[in-house]
């Protein structure tokens, strides 16, 4: 009788542990394109925030200044870009709309 119970748990816990590597499986799976998901969408807002920066930029600079709001709004958005490791390619470019002057000097 104890032979069969022994026998038993072997079998139990052999089953178990097929089950938990099983579920470490798909989780290990899951987990993956979790991360690859994320590496894109963080791609991908790097690339509105650099886009939107570049934009500010071309429109600021051929007018020769750019309004105290509209610094307001880059410098969030270089924080924003930065905070997502973006690169230092976009930091001329807000160097050169920080020395704009925040009104335009024609009258």
């Amino acid at each position: 009788m104890d032979s069969f119970i022994q026998h038993g748990m072997d079998v139990g816990f052999g089953v178990l542990s097929a089950l938990l590597l099983g579920a470490c499986g798909i989780f290990t799976r899951q987990l993956a394109i979790i991360r690859k998901e994320k590496r894109g969408l963080r791609f991908g807002l790097q690339a509105l925030l650099r886009d939107r920066i570049v934009q500010e930029y071309l429109n600021y600079s051929e007018q020769g200044f750019c309004p105290i709001d509209r610094q307001q709004t880059i410098e969030e958005l270089y924080a924003a870009y930065t905070s997502l490791d973006g690169n230092g390619t976009v930091a001329a470019i807000v160097e050169k709309l920080r020395t704009l002057p925040p009104t335009s000097l024609q009258k």
